[in-house]
């Protein structure tokens, strides 16, 4: 109990004996007079010597808590100096006015002669710790603390502290405030974290790309030889990187490694994809491999769902390359690669098959491409168009409006009663989401279809696409025909048609789209060009595909023309073999006449890669175009774009043309120096 409680306590009871001393001789007072004068005296002297023991009671307490007092403040003295935490406590001003004994043992220097705590802790923010008080807490109360949002992680020396605060003053009245900083060691801990960080698992999961097709095509008596060539370069950069390996088929296998040697490995970008392709006896195509790998904290299951789905996408990019998913994010190593082509047709005998069954079962069908769609995305969505009208089946071609890459062939079948086309507003309202099927063609990427809310409402899906697959992927498809190694969406609907019917059979006007489609995407058959290509053009000449038609579909106007030849006169050579022009003023037809450009600026002697910014009101599309040697996929894919080796965009809005070129200039710079 405090002073002033015991002396206010002592006062309640004088006063109340003093009122009953009244109050009794009052009433003798009014009957007796004289009784009460006698009986006053020893009421009084009862009185007067309770007023004295309790003055001399009141002493004796006051002593004791004085003692008690003393006693608190010389442990809380004792407990502050020799406190198991380091502490220290600074003014206003940062100056260091007080430590205690532990602060000694983790600062080298002497403090006396260091009076700023900032000098003593760069790492410190002590502006920061003081306007958190100023902002969340008034200056009247005498002491404050702060919560975890004002936490502070420093390093001094070798050790590592979670410094926490609390600020006070001497009394109301002060207007003076002091900050005791405390150091709580996290040094351990630290040590801990780096040990989990460096030993933690990491799953990967490899298969040779091509093992079949290498030894259909070597002499079966050194097939041994080139399997054990392949498996040694893989289990000999396993042991390297001190791992565990299984090989649970003849061209698959199973590794685990700590995420420290794992940094060693991506920091050598998988010289294990180089080692494989090294690898020749006596074969026309080199061996490949794939890695899909997760270096995410995940359980065991999940980790081994997230490298063999890593894994999926790199075999979906064409091969010969690592997909790591790290923090939630994919990586991309190697792809040097062009996607090899199958040697047989059992996958587009399977798909037509498994499309077949799922046309009879839909009722409707919503054909769509990609926005801003080009003569493979139209072409492709009437090969589809024809499947459905082969099986009797309703079918509509979902497109926004057509522009001045397909309003030549569109115009083909804009007045053909068979052939529906319907905005993606209107299908929107009317499609049948359970029980209607939609087909996309030409793009494996939501955000990039005519209308990205049909893709995730819709049930039924189909993807055809021939673009090295990315992380943006459309999901739950009940079908996925994604093939890099072809040259466009229409070849692979080319295929697919003719295993849907006994006998295929094609309009004048639907084997010239289709055919425009094969010719843009491959550059008139100079790019990307395979032998399955050719058997596709072939079927589709069968069928009365003209090529002047085609050349007809894709001429230009004369502003067209001189816009074009404008952009490359302007463009400029870097890293001796790359082409790149930037035109910061709006073009007409931007997305069209870059792409013409970028292709153009390839019959440049000694270019290898060509890069083309243009503008169009408030966007901004880079256009690139390839030979073998260049990945323009890679390059684009960092920026948000897609493609594939060979050809690839990518789209900006909200930037200017500079800060694009700057971006572009960025990733080439990295592409080329980690080439």
């Amino acid at each position: 109990m405090k002073k002033c409680e015991i002396k206010t306590y002592s006062k309640i009871q004088i006063f109340i004996l003093i009122i009953i001393f009244l109050a009794v001789n009052s009433v003798i007072f009014y009957f007796e007079p004289i009784y009460a004068l006698i009986s006053a005296l020893p009421c009084l002297f009862f009185v007067l010597f309770f007023i004295k023991t309790q003055l001399k009671y009141k002493k004796i307490v006051d002593n004791k808590l004085a003692n008690i007092n003393e006693i608190v403040s010389d442990a809380a003295k004792y407990l502050n100096l020799n406190l198991p935490i380091s502490m220290i406590i600074v003014d206003e001003e940062g100056k260091i006015v007080w430590y205690n004994s532990m602060m000694k043992e983790i600062v080298e220097d002497d403090i006396n002669k260091i009076l700023q705590v900032e000098k003593l802790f760069p790492d410190l923010d002590f502006e920061k710790l003081k306007s958190y008080y100023t902002k969340n807490h008034s200056d009247k109360d005498i002491i404050e603390y702060a919560d975890n949002t004002n936490k502070q992680e420093i390093k001094v020396n070798t050790r590592y502290f979670d410094i926490k605060s609390c600020r006070y003053k001497q009394s109301q009245n002060d207007n003076r405030f002091y900050y005791a900083i405390y150091f709580y060691e996290l040094t351990l801990y630290k040590d801990f974290e780096k040990k989990y960080s460096t030993e933690r698992p990491v799953v990967a999961y490899i298969e040779v790309d091509n093992y079949d097709d290498i030894m259909n095509e070597i002499p079966e008596d050194t097939r041994p030889f080139m399997s054990s060539e392949i498996e040694k370069a893989i289990r000999s950069w396993a042991t390297r990187m001190n791992s565990i390996i299984k090989k649970y088929e003849k061209d698959k296998y199973m590794l685990i490694v700590s995420y420290g040697f794992f940094e060693n490995i991506a920091s050598k970008r998988f010289s294990v994809l180089d080692e494989v392709r090294g690898i020749n006896i006596l074969a026309n195509t080199n061996p490949t491999i794939s890695i899909g790998v997760c270096a995410d904290e995940f359980s065991f299951g999940q980790m081994e769902k997230e490298a063999i789905h890593a894994l999926e996408i790199a075999l979906g990019r064409g091969g010969d390359q690592a997909v790591v998913r790290k923090n939630s994010e994919y990586e991309f190593y190697g792809g040097k690669s062009e996607a090899v082509a199958k040697r047989n047709r059992v996958k587009a005998r399977i798909i037509a098959n498994a499309f077949k069954s799922i046309l009879d079962e839909s009722k409707n069908v919503y054909i769509m491409g990609h926005q801003y769609p080009d003569t493979d995305a139209f072409g492709s969505a009437i090969g589809v168009y024809k499947a459905c009208l082969d099986r009797n089946k309703k079918a509509k071609i979902v497109l926004k409006e057509p522009n001045e890459t397909i309003i030549s062939v569109y115009k083909t079948f804009e007045n053909d009663d068979r052939y529906v086309f319907i905005r993606p507003e209107d299908a929107l309202m009317e499609m049948n989401f359970n029980k209607d099927l939609l087909v996309v063609v030409d793009t494996h990427r939501p955000s990039f279809t005519e209308c990205p809310e049909l893709v995730e409402k819709a049930t039924r899906k189909i993807l055809i696409d021939h673009h090295r697959r990315g992380v943006e992927f459309i999901e739950d498809t009940l079908l996925t025909y994604l093939e890099p190694y072809a040259s466009s969406a229409c070849e692979l609907v080319t295929e697919v048609l003719q295993y849907m019917q006994t006998k295929m059979t094609l309009t004048v006007k639907e084997a010239n789209a289709m055919l425009a489609g094969i010719v843009v995407d491959t550059k008139n058959f100079s790019a990307k060009t395979g032998v399955r290509t050719f058997e596709s053009a072939s079927v589709l000449k069968k069928f009365g595909a003209d090529t002047t038609t085609v050349k007809e579909f894709l001429q230009d106007d004369i502003d067209s023309f001189v816009q074009r030849s404008s952009i490359i006169s302007n463009s400029r050579i870097i890293h001796n073999n790359i082409a790149i022009s930037i035109v910061d003023k709006n073009i007409t037809y931007a997305r069209l006449i870059a792409a013409q450009a970028a292709d153009e600026m390839l019959n440049i002697k000694g270019i290898k890669a060509s890069f083309v910014v243009v503008k169009c009101n408030e966007n901004i599309f880079v256009s690139a175009r390839s030979l073998k040697e260049i990945n323009v996929q890679v390059i684009l894919e960092r920026l948000g774009g897609g493609g594939h080796r060979g050809a690839a965009g990518v789209q900006f809005k909200d930037k200017s043309i500079k800060e694009v070129e700057m971006l572009l200039m960025k990733e080439i710079d990295k592409y080329v120096k980690e080439a």
